[in-house]
């Protein structure tokens, strides 16, 4: 039996508070880094872009602020032969309605703006690329049509350097031996899962140099 001074009280506890988020470090210290990715039709001149991948992401030291990432088919102006089927998987049906490249600018601009450094596996490549089929707008300056390219980051270079002991240094190759592909969907040779891994290498890089910048500063070059 309960004394007769008993009262029961029954309290709702809110949520807790969430934890304060740790303030916006100085925009002259954040990395804005776009990691890119091109599957095409071939890899002669004359060749264009089936598929482009975007990730755009923003480092503070060794910290990922964020990311945004984009995948789009892409309409090219010429068939898709059979051995660049073979390995990306892409076929004329899966293109034939997609818009061509020049189209697909006003969704990949948000992407591409003010950042500091690009980033992809055997960079030149998709440098030609992009600067071709987009013909001289994918690094627009606000002031000009003038193809501008920020510090450009190889990660082909990177892991030749960094694990030389490797058999070889293609992307699959690497992302075997480091394990990059682990928690990552997709399948190889599509432009969006080849932009993450290489986003993975990067990072995996930028641990032993202390920060995405000063990876640019060993491995970087202007354009």
């Amino acid at each position: 039996m309960l004394p007769l001074n008993y009262i029961k009280v029954t309290v709702t506890l809110d949520d807790p508070p969430e934890e304060p988020k740790a303030p916006e470090p100085p925009a002259e210290e954040v990395d804005v880094v776009l990691f890119c990715d091109t599957e095409t039709t071939g890899f002669r001149k004359g060749s264009h872009i089936c598929e482009i991948a975007l990730v755009r992401a923003r480092y503070h030291k060794l910290e990922k602020l964020d990311e945004e990432e984009i995948g789009l088919l892409v309409c090219p102006p010429c068939p898709i032969p059979e051995e660049a089927s073979a390995v990306n998987n892409i076929t004329d049906e899966m293109v034939e309605n997609e818009p061509a490249a020049r189209e697909l600018w006003g969704q990949l601009y948000p992407f591409v703006k003010d950042v500091k450094f690009f980033v992809a596996h055997n960079a030149s490549f998709d440098i030609r690329m992009v600067k071709e089929d987009f013909q001289g707008v994918f690094f627009m300056p606000q002031d000009g049509n003038k193809f501008v390219v920020p510090i450009i980051v190889d990660t082909l270079k990177v892991a030749k350097k960094l694990w030389p002991a490797f058999p070889n240094h293609k992307l699959e190759t690497v992302s075997e031996a480091l394990e990059l592909y682990k928690g990552l969907g997709g399948e190889a040779h599509r432009a969006l899962y080849d932009t993450k891994i290489c986003q993975c290498l990067a990072e995996k890089a930028m641990a032993k140099e202390g920060s995405f910048r000063n990876l640019a500063r060993r491995f970087g070059k202007s354009a």
